[in-house]
C-alpha cells in the first residue's frame, strides 16, 4: 500500500490525516506537540507558525471555509487551496501539509494536523512548456462555540513553503433556536476519516427507565438527484447523521434499522430490535452497491421498483415485532406509479404512528410528493422535509413528542363506565 495519498489534479481532499512523523495512513487525528504525545514537530514548522507570516515560496492560494453547522450537529471549519500543477514538478516529489487550530483565548490548547500527498507522473510536456492544470486540496475540522486561530502551511521535497494564518468563529444559535451542538465551547477535533467509522460515535449508556421506545428505520440509501448515478459523500454522510439523530435519542431503547435502495430493488441490510447501530456493517453494505449500473431485467419491467417499494413497505410494517413508531428516510423517489393502495392495505391496521423524513437540499425544484410521502399519507402519517440541520432537530422534536403522545393514549387504562 502506497504509504501517502496520491496528489490528483483539480480534486484532492483531506480524507485521512495521519502523523507527521509516521508512513503509514491512518483516519483523521490531532497531533500533539513532543512534550505531549513525543511526536516531533518541526522546530522550522514552528518557527513559521509564530512568525505569523505569509510564505508563498511555493505558489499555492489558499482559502478559508466559514463555520457551517452539519447534519451531525458539529460546524465544519476548513479551507481549500488551489495549486498550480506547475508547481509541484512530477513523480518523487511529496507535499506535506501541517496545520493548527486554537481558541484565541486559550493560546496553549494547540490541536495539530498534517497529511502528506504523493505527487503523480504527469504526462509528459515540450521542453518549453509547462504542466497544465492546477489541484484542489482541502481540509477542515469539527469545533465547538468560539473564535479560533488557523496557523497552516504547506512545504515541499524542496523546502519550498506556502503559508498563511486566518480565524474563523463559530457561533452558537440563540436560546429560540437552541440545537444540541455536539461539542462543546473550544473544542477541536478532526472528523472522521469514513463516516462509517467514526470514533466519536461509542454506545452511549441509556437510562433504563426512560430509554423504552422501539423504532424502525428503513432508509433509502440513493443519490439526493435522481439523475446522478453515484450517491455523493457529502448527502451518505446526511442520511447516516439522521439515522444517528434517532438512534441517539435517550427516550430509544431499540432501534430496528432496515437500508435499502430503491434503483437496485433490495435491501442492503437489517438489524432487527437492538440496542445499537452497526454503522460499519451498513457502511459495508452500502459499498456493495454496483453505483451507475441497472440490471437489465429490471428495466425492462417499468414498474418492478413500484412493487419492490410496496413490498417493502407492507413486509415491514407487518412485522411480528412490536414498534412504537416506524421512520422513512431518504430523499424523493419519483416513481411512474405510486405504491397502489388496494396493496397497501394489505398492511391491515398500523397500530404505531409513521413518519417520513425527506432529505431535500432544493425542496422548491421538486415540491411534489413520492412514493413513500403517497404512502405514508395513506396511512396518516407524517411528512418532514429536512434541508437544514435545524430542520431535522425540529421534526425529531414533534416526531418525538407525537411518538410519546401516541403510546401514552395507547398504555392509558380504558375509561370506566358513568364516566
Amino acid at each position: 500500500m502506497d504509504p501517502f495519498p496520491l496528489l490528483r489534479p483539480a480534486a484532492c481532499s483531506l480524507l485521512a490525516l495521519c502523523l507527521l512523523a509516521a508512513a503509514p495512513a491512518a483516519p483523521q487525528e490531532m497531533v500533539q506537540p513532543a512534550e505531549n504525545t513525543g511526536v516531533n514537530i518541526p522546530v522550522s514548522d514552528l518557527a513559521i507558525f509564530e512568525a505569523g507570516i505569509p510564505r508563498s515560496d511555493l505558489r499555492c492560494k489558499v482559502e478559508r471555509s466559514d463555520a457551517v453547522l452539519g447534519f451531525d450537529m458539529n460546524f465544519h471549519a476548513g479551507y481549500h487551496v488551489d495549486l498550480p500543477l506547475s508547481e509541484v514538478g512530477s513523480g518523487d516529489n511529496i507535499l506535506s501539509v501541517l496545520f493548527r487550530v486554537y481558541p484565541v483565548d486559550q493560546p496553549r490548547e494547540k490541536r495539530y494536523f498534517s497529511q502528506r500527498f504523493r505527487v503523480p507522473d504527469f504526462p509528459e510536456v515540450a521542453e518549453d512548456e509547462t504542466v497544465k492544470g492546477s489541484a484542489y486540496l482541502e481540509g477542515s475540522v469539527l469545533a465547538g462555540p468560539g473564535k479560533y486561530k488557523v496557523d497552516w502551511l504547506m512545504r515541499d521535497r524542496r523546502e519550498r513553503v506556502c503559508a498563511s494564518s486566518w480565524t474563523f468563529e463559530v457561533q452558537p444559535y440563540t436560546k429560540e433556536e437552541a440545537l444540541p451542538i455536539t461539542l462543546t465551547p473550544g473544542v477541536v477535533r478532526a472528523p472522521p476519516a469514513h463516516p462509517f467509522q467514526d470514533f466519536h460515535d461509542q454506545r452511549v449508556p441509556k437510562d433504563a427507565s426512560r430509554a423504552s421506545l422501539h423504532v424502525k428505520l428503513l432508509v433509502n440509501f440513493a443519490p439526493l438527484n435522481s439523475k446522478s448515478a453515484v450517491l455523493q459523500p457529502v448527502d451518505l454522510a446526511a442520511l447516516l447523521s439522521i439515522v444517528k439523530s434517532v438512534a441517539r435519542d435517550d427516550r430509544v431503547g431499540q432501534i430496528s434499522v432496515v437500508a435499502f435502495n430503491v434503483r437496485e430493488q433490495r435491501v442492503l441490510y437489517r438489524q432487527t430490535a437492538v440496542d445499537h447501530v452497526d454503522y460499519e456493517a451498513i457502511g459495508k453494505a452500502i459499498d456493495s452497491l454496483q453505483q451507475g449500473t441497472i440490471r437489465y431485467s429490471l428495466l425492462a419491467d417499468k414498474n418492478s421498483d413500484t412493487r419492490f417499494l410496496t413490498n417493502l413497505i407492507t413486509t415491514e410494517m407487518s412485522s411480528e415485532s412490536p414498534l412504537d413508531a416506524m421512520v422513512f428516510v431518504g430523499p424523493k423517489v419519483m416513481l411512474d406509479e405510486n405504491p397502489p393502495v388496494d396493496l397497501l392495505s394489505d398492511a391491515g391496521h398500523v397500530e404505531f404512528p409513521l413518519f417520513y423524513v425527506n432529505y431535500n437540499l432544493n425542496p422548491r425544484e421538486n415540491p411534489w410528493r413520492d412514493a413513500i410521502g403517497s404512502a405514508v399519507k395513506y396511512f396518516r402519517g407524517a411528512e418532514f422535509t429536512v434541508y437544514r440541520p435545524r430542520d431535522l432537530y425540529q421534526a425529531l422534536r414533534r416526531m418525538f413528542t407525537e411518538i410519546e403522545d401516541y403510546r401514552a393514549r395507547k398504555l392509558a387504562p380504558p375509561p370506566t363506565i358513568g364516566q
